[in-house]
């Protein structure tokens, strides 16, 4: 079966092309009427996908980490995020008949659908250690493999009876360790692990070691013809049943092979990863695996990343490719040319700013994205190579990001919305910026840097701060008082427009400051490292710690009214939250987890309670309900 393994590590490499082609829809549950975090971009959804496999030509599904199971009903045009009921990560799915389907993951985890997916439910494995690939020779008999067990069913997945392994070989620590299974039919099947490979002629009750042949995905089309690939670009065939084995490709450090599938005894598609941009990651062979080619040495498309993890072929020209960040191709021509079917970026957002619930703007590298329906979709506009950092609106229409290239200092600013950019060049080293007013701004950055601007962003005057610390972001309250925070609890005030910048050096906080935002001209909030959260009710005159309960490194913070606000907090071994208060901050509360391991870099609300959040790869999630 194709898979990818849980056993190895990868690189991950972006690659960024200037393709703004319109994609298809893919649609992610987002929407208000949704609970908890919902992925606003990319669409479906960001997380790996680990694996993918069809029914037939139309319905299929692709499965990765943080539960993520995203179907297609048109060949693997559309796609759209299901709900599986889980968050544990999610290594192999297969399809067994007309309606069924078995996912299998971390935990001892099984899913099944009777219903091609509209519903999923979990299954007892039996097992609590990491399964990593299921298959089925038909729609009754299944097995699954994982770190140290093989499962197998008789009843199309609804119940499962682990395999005796105990004169198998094992690691010091008692585990066999499979990472992938492919049934030649309900007798005959091969299991692949650390240890080599095993064989099974009666369905899975006793096991064999058939060689020590060692990779990350096997498939056989029959019972003598079998590939393995793995690490260092290898492929190897036998024609007899495994207990001999030829190598066919290898011998590349840098390319690993992480998935191999066949859609009939001749046309096999092998799917893996390849650090270096134009160096192609996908084979395609249409004699049987005689000989493979590479396929599509260009770059695919705009924030493809070359990490594929899954593979799968339709028909002897149809193939689908899953990898990172929720990434999926599709080839129609026997992977002679490919198209990137998830509409996104996979580069980082630091910036993005809401002027209402609808309209939106998010920053990174020379990306500027723009929403008109609260985040549902996004639209793609190409600046140019411009480094993006920090974004916000000037009234209704104006907006104004800040950054750099490799002339220096920048600013991009539109006056209708987003539709349209002028690019100035500036001094200093901007990299936050917020607005007064409709007309007036700030925007701070590395060395002490402040900018002001009195007519929205078209001309700016450098400013004393009166530090060379390193400033992180900037509130401005109107179009007089405004604060500034950055490196080794630096806090900055002004009520003149930043012709005086005030160091109101906290005591005992020594941490670096990295986000600020204020509520009316009264009620604000900074948070930073070491778990540093401070508030003001007075305009950033005076200010009293607080503290959230956790040992969190805080980013960003954002204020829905005078009693609530949300805080952006990294912990270290742990995915990012975000932790909430609604009495003032007397009480943090951490909110449902974000479901990735992206790292988000910035917060911001939408609307009056929508919390959003964007970061790595692309990532923007959206909370509609986090607030009562």
């Amino acid at each position: 079966m194709r898979s990818w393994r849980p056993f190895f590590f990868a690189v991950l490499v972006v690659v960024a092309c200037s393709d703004d082609t319109q994609k298809p829809l893919l649609t992610s549950q987002s929407g208000t009427g949704q609970p908890g975090w919902q992925w606003s971009n990319p669409h479906p959804q960001g997380n790996d996908l680990n694996e993918v496999d069809f029914f037939d030509s139309k319905t299929g599904f692709a499965v990765g980490n943080f539960g993520a199971i995203v179907r297609t009903m048109d060949g693997g045009v559309n796609w759209e995020l299901q709900k599986s009921g889980t968050t544990d990560f999610l290594y192999g799915v297969a399809a067994n008949g007309a309606q069924g389907a078995v996912a299998v993951g971390a935990n001892g985890t099984i899913l099944r659908t009777i219903n091609r997916g509209a519903t999923w439910e979990r299954r007892q494995s039996g097992v609590t250690a990491g399964l990593s690939d299921v298959d089925f020779a038909d729609a009754n008999h299944g097995l699954v493999v994982g770190e140290n067990a093989i499962l197998r069913t008789t009843d199309a997945g609804a119940t499962w009876t682990p395999a005796d392994l105990s004169s198998l070989p094992h690691d010091d620590e008692g585990r066999a360790g499979f990472n992938a299974v492919s049934m030649v039919d309900a007798n005959i099947a091969f299991a692949l692990g650390r240890f080599g490979l095993y064989a099974t002629s009666d369905g899975g009750t006793t096991w064999a070691q058939r060689s020590e042949i060692g990779g990350h995905d096997v498939y056989f089309t029959d019972a003598k013809d079998g590939t393995v690939v793995g690490s260092g670009g290898s492929v190897f065939r036998t024609e007899d049943g495994g207990t001999t084995w030829f190598r066919q490709r290898g011998g590349e450090p840098s390319l690993d092979f992480n998935s191999v599938d066949f859609f009939d005894a001749d046309h096999g598609l092998i799917a893996g990863f390849s650090p270096e941009p134009f160096r192609p990651s996908r084979l395609y062979t249409s004699d049987g695996g005689d000989t493979w080619t590479y396929q599509d040495p260009q770059m695919p498309g705009y924030g493809v990343l070359t990490d594929f993890k899954g593979a799968a072929l339709l028909d002897a020209n149809t193939g689908v490719v899953v990898g990172v960040t929720g990434n999926i191709l599709r080839t129609i021509d026997a992977g002679a040319t490919w198209e990137n079917m998830t509409r996104f970026t996979a580069i980082r957002i630091p910036g993005i700013a809401f002027a209402n619930a609808n309209d939106g703007v998010a920053v990174g590298v020379a990306t500027v994205l723009r929403t008109r329906d609260g985040g549902a979709t996004w639209d793609r506009y190409n600046p140019g190579p411009f480094f993006l950092y920090g974004v916000c609106y000037f009234g209704a229409n104006g907006v104004v990001a800040v950054g750099f290239d490799n002339h220096g200092a920048l600013v991009l600013r539109s006056i209708d919305s987003g539709s349209e950019w002028t690019t100035i060049l500036v001094d200093g080293s901007p990299r936050a910026i917020d607005s007064g007013n409709e007309w007036t701004g700030n925007a701070v950055g590395p060395g002490g840097s402040i900018l002001r601007t009195i007519d929205a962003g078209h001309t700016w005057t450098a400013q004393e701060s009166g530090t060379t610390e390193e400033l992180d972001d900037v509130a401005m309250l109107n179009q007089n008082n405004g604060i500034a925070v950055g490196a080794n609890g630096t806090l900055l005030r002004t009520t003149d427009g930043g012709a005086f910048w005030q160091n109101l050096a906290q005591p005992g906080v020594t941490a670096y400051l990295s986000g600020v935002d204020f509520a009316d001209s009264e009620t604000g909030f900074v948070v930073g490292r070491e778990n540093t959260i401070l508030r003001t009710t007075d305009g950033g005159a005076t200010w009293v710690k607080q503290d959230s309960g956790t040992e969190a490194i805080f980013v960003d913070v954002a204020c829905v009214d005078r009693n609530s606000a949300a805080a952006l907090a990294l912990f270290r071994g742990t995915p990012a939250q975000v932790l909430i208060t609604t009495d003032g901050g007397n009480h943090w509360m951490l909110s449902e987890s974000l479901g990735t391991h992206l790292r988000p870099i910035a917060l911001c609300i939408a609307g009056k309670k929508t919390v959003t959040v964007s970061g790595d790869f692309g990532m923007i999630l959206q909370n509609h309900h986090i607030f009562p």
